[in-house]
């Protein structure tokens, strides 16, 4: 198995050669032919020349896409319902924000959003026109 692995080795070497020196002798040089006229040793000037120009342009770092716009995150998206608590009073709400557990009763406000509405699965929040539910998971 050693001089199986010692074969490739010395295959791949001589591949990584080979490579290394073709890679220095390309692209060649046009050849000044005598018979040539000197409009066609222009056009293979031009032709290198737009080559080198082209790939040039290839390599050059792009800039970035635009920006877009972050979506406006939902109102309240911080909060959970997590229980309710029905009273004769109204009730209150148990949400779990990010800072922790918060109770909040019919008629007060969460992040100036005001607590409308109770039932034992969703809490209706209201400022101005806008309304947002959150509603209990499903487990």
């Amino acid at each position: 198995m050693s001089s199986g692995s010692n074969m490739i080795s010395a295959a791949a070497t001589l591949v990584l050669i080979s490579g290394a020196l073709w890679a220095s002798a390309w692209p060649l040089r046009p050849v000044a032919r005598p018979s040539a006229a000197p409009a066609v040793a222009a056009e293979e000037n031009t032709r290198s020349e737009g080559w080198r120009a082209s790939v040039s342009q290839a390599l050059q770092p792009r800039s970035a896409p635009p920006v877009r716009a972050a979506a406006p995150q939902r109102p309240l998206a911080r909060y959970e319902l997590v229980g309710v608590v029905e009273a004769d009073s109204g009730g209150w709400g148990l949400f779990r924000g990010d800072d922790g557990l918060v109770t909040i009763s019919l008629g007060r406000s969460l992040e100036d959003y005001t607590l409308i509405s109770l039932t034992p699965q969703a809490a209706t929040f209201e400022r101005d026109e806008d309304r947002v539910t959150l509603s209990r998971a499903q487990r």
